[in-house]
């Protein structure tokens, strides 16, 4: 197996300040500039990054006797409420800034920006969803308008994404707010998060554990928030993961490969795992991005050992496709 899939991953941000999105935007071209450096026989670059904002929150105002919400997160290490619409002109200058400094490679490239949120709080609802979709909705069509006139664009998109945590909010809560997200757009949704509590299928695994996780959440829950199904509309499926697989012990992995099992089982296809989130630049006693102990190939091993899994690896991309690492480092 080879050290990561596929040879290369990136720095994902916990968002403090919005005023360090450019920044990150030249750092992820920097980033993508070297791993077509160290990979020269690439013939398609293929990236993911998160860019995390924190909590869902409202801020409500009145205008004479009518209540108007505003939507928005909570910034990491802040308690300065910032809107959908500054966090789409923040996510806007970060592309901006990552297609002026991104050195025009000679192959093809594939660039997802998934803007996050999580599910932790009390302002995790459907409303909240239905903003965030349509923030996605925003930053895309300013895409499309750059891209008329400057082709760099084209091979960019932004896609929702949220840290959903079986110990952080009820599903119910959660599939709502998932529910909201997906009334309002078709572009996919990154659930970047755990599967907190759910059984963990050993190596070698032909049929899923069944049980449930923390605050009661079931595995078709979680199947829901991270897959869903076909979107008939787009052809893609509702949802993808990029699954938290910090433990080096290998529990989260083996929580995931349980996940996989039993969409085989009860839905006949894999489980929409586009890749694997490490955290080893904020913490690293976890699981590296890369190398023999990469929290992907740890994740990869699981599925491979399975007769009833392993096949996922081999019809890949998009089935584990990204390795991505999650930072706190300020550009």
């Amino acid at each position: 197996m080879a050290s990561t899939y596929p040879g290369y991953y990136t720095t994902s941000h916990y968002i403090t300040s919005l005023t360090y999105l450019p920044g990150y935007g030249s750092d992820f071209a920097a980033q993508s500039n070297t791993n077509l450096t160290n990979n020269p026989s690439l013939s398609f670059l293929n990236e993911v990054i998160i860019l995390d904002f924190g909590k869902p929150t409202v801020q409500t105002q009145r205008v004479k006797k009518n209540k108007m919400n505003t939507y928005g997160a909570s910034l990491f290490n802040s308690t300065i409420f910032t809107s959908t619409n500054d966090i789409a002109s923040g996510v806007e200058q970060f592309i901006d800034s990552f297609v002026a400094s991104f050195t025009s490679p000679t192959v093809s490239y594939s660039i997802t920006i998934a803007v996050g949120t999580t599910n932790y709080g009390s302002q995790v609802t459907k409303a909240h969803g239905q903003a965030w979709g349509n923030m996605i909705n925003s930053i895309n069509i300013y895409i499309s308008n750059k891209a008329v006139t400057d082709s760099r664009y084209q091979s960019i998109q932004a896609v929702g994404a949220n840290d959903m945590e079986t110990g952080w909010n009820s599903p119910s809560v959660t599939r709502s707010w998932v529910d909201g997200y997906r009334s309002t757009t078709n572009y996919q949704l990154c659930n970047f998060g755990d599967a907190g509590g759910m059984p963990q299928a050993p190596y070698g695994r032909t049929s899923y554990i069944s049980g449930t996780g923390n605050n009661g959440w079931t595995l078709d829950d979680i199947w829901y928030v991270s897959d869903g199904g076909v979107n008939p509309f787009t052809n893609t499926r509702y949802s993808f993961s990029l699954p938290e697989i910090y433990t080096t012990s290998g529990t989260q992995a083996a929580q995931w490969f349980n996940l996989d099992l039993y969409s085989h089982q009860i839905y006949q296809q894999p489980l929409s795992i586009y890749g694997v989130l490490t955290e080893n630049a904020a913490d690293n006693t976890t699981n590296p991005p890369s190398g023999q102990n990469s929290g992907w190939n740890q994740l990869a091993g699981y599925i491979q050992s399975s007769n009833v899994t392993a096949a996922d690896l081999a019809n890949k991309p998009p089935f584990m496709q990204w390795a991505t690492d999650i930072s706190w480092a300020l550009p």
